[in-house]
């Protein structure tokens, strides 16, 4: 029996590490420039949106379709084209030649919420950031397509080459007292291929699910843990105490009750195990890297 044909829209280092994980499956990568990619995995370059990639997505099938997109720039131009307009471009298509479920990777940004409490997929979103704005928007275009979609809202992601946070601490910056969530970039893998792999053993998904791992935890935590392991002072952190600073983040934490009920078992239950790993393999280092 042929294998299931996934698409990888907005082929990157997320798409890269869920194909990888997927070896059962065939698997097409798009990007808009070259990817480093495995040999399993064929690849079209062209932007989501660009005539001649909706022209071949108008004439191909897949089982499933993961969209990770990424913005070329952090500024509210480059998110409504990024996700709101290409998802206009994308919608009509795919409508005709309807996959079987797509996969669209939002994040946490979509809450509002500033005062410590707890989240999940029924709390109200109602961002004050144009992120979070413009990817509820995208969200929303999606969910009222009719199409079987499944939205994976991640959290702050750390992994490998992701060093900001270790450049924080020595610099002496403890940061906020303001909750944090985070996932490692392997989990957010793992959450993916699982979500594929439940849909086609025919597992009804949610259509929404919290994509952090099981420790929200105060930023001056974090930090000060982080400086224990490399040998820095924690006393020595400089600590925000103004958490309205961690405006961008929130204040919040999210639960990732949905998900672990839907049998996923994570790698790095919390940043310890998680940032443990990294140190120990030497993968965090200060010259690359930016997101935490």
């Amino acid at each position: 029996m042929q294998s299931k044909k996934i698409l990888f829209l907005g082929y990157g280092d997320l798409a890269a590490r869920t194909a990888a994980i997927l070896p059962e499956y065939q698997k097409v990568g798009v990007a808009r420039s070259l990817k480093p990619r495995a040999a399993d995995v064929e690849f079209r370059q062209g932007g989501a949106d660009s005539p001649e990639v909706l022209e071949w997505l108008a004439k191909t099938a897949f089982d499933a379709v993961v969209v990770t997109l990424t913005p070329a720039e952090h500024s509210a131009e480059a998110y409504a084209r990024t996700y709101v307009e290409t998802m206009k471009h994308l919608l009509p298509v795919w409508q005709e030649c309807t996959p079987g479920l797509v996969v669209f990777v939002s994040s946490t940004s979509v809450y509002h919420q500033n005062s410590g409490e707890w989240v999940d997929e029924a709390s109200p979103t109602q961002p004050d950031h144009f992120s979070g704005q413009i990817l509820l928007q995208a969200e929303s275009l999606l969910i009222s397509s009719g199409l079987p979609v499944c939205i994976v809202r991640f959290a702050g992601i750390y992994g490998p080459g992701r060093d900001f946070l270790l450049r924080q601490v020595r610099a002496g910056r403890g940061g906020s007292p303001a909750y944090t969530n985070r996932i490692h970039a392997e989990d957010c893998a793992g959450v993916l291929a699982h979500l594929l792999r439940q849909h086609f053993a025919g597992k009804t998904s949610e259509t929404i699910y919290l994509g952090c791992d099981s420790a929200p935890a105060p930023g001056t935590e974090v930090r000060r843990w982080l400086a224990e392991q490399i040998g820095v002072d924690p006393n020595s952190l400089a600590i925000d105490t103004d958490i309205s600073a961690n405006a961008r983040g929130g204040n919040k934490r999210c639960s990732n009750r949905r998900l672990l009920n839907s049998g996923y078992n994570f790698l790095y239950p919390s940043y310890r195990e998680g940032y443990g790993v990294l140190l120990d393999s030497g993968e965090l280092d200060s010259s690359s890297g930016s997101v935490s």
